[in-house]
């Protein structure tokens, strides 16, 4: 009887799994990342000229199949640029210098 009161007593321990080197790091940096994430700079952008439909993007591609920008430069990436706004990534967006290539286009 003892026995089986000490099984139900581990099991409702808490169980973890071992975890491999680097998967405590990774999760300590995803959070770090998630902390610095803007969600107000979405907004922001939506306030500035040329910035109004940016909430309205579902990702289908238009603005990159339009983008002159690309023809010139290859690593020039508007759909990857509009994503990172939306989720809020500012120092990404602000410290990349090919957001300032960006002509408004849409």
């Amino acid at each position: 009887m003892v026995k089986s009161k000490q099984n139900k007593e581990e099991k409702t321990e808490p169980q973890t799994a071992p975890q491999a080197d680097g998967q405590a790091e990774k999760s300590e940096t995803s959070e770090a990342v998630l902390s610095q994430l803007d969600l107000r700079f979405r907004d922001e952008i939506a306030g500035h000229p040329g910035g109004e439909n940016i909430r309205r993007c579902f990702a289908c591609g238009t603005c990159a199949a339009g983008c002159p920008v690309t023809e010139v430069d290859s690593e020039y990436n508007c759909r990857r640029i509009i994503r990172q706004i939306l989720l809020g990534m500012r120092e990404e967006v602000l410290s990349s210098p090919l957001i300032w290539l960006c002509l408004v286009c849409y």
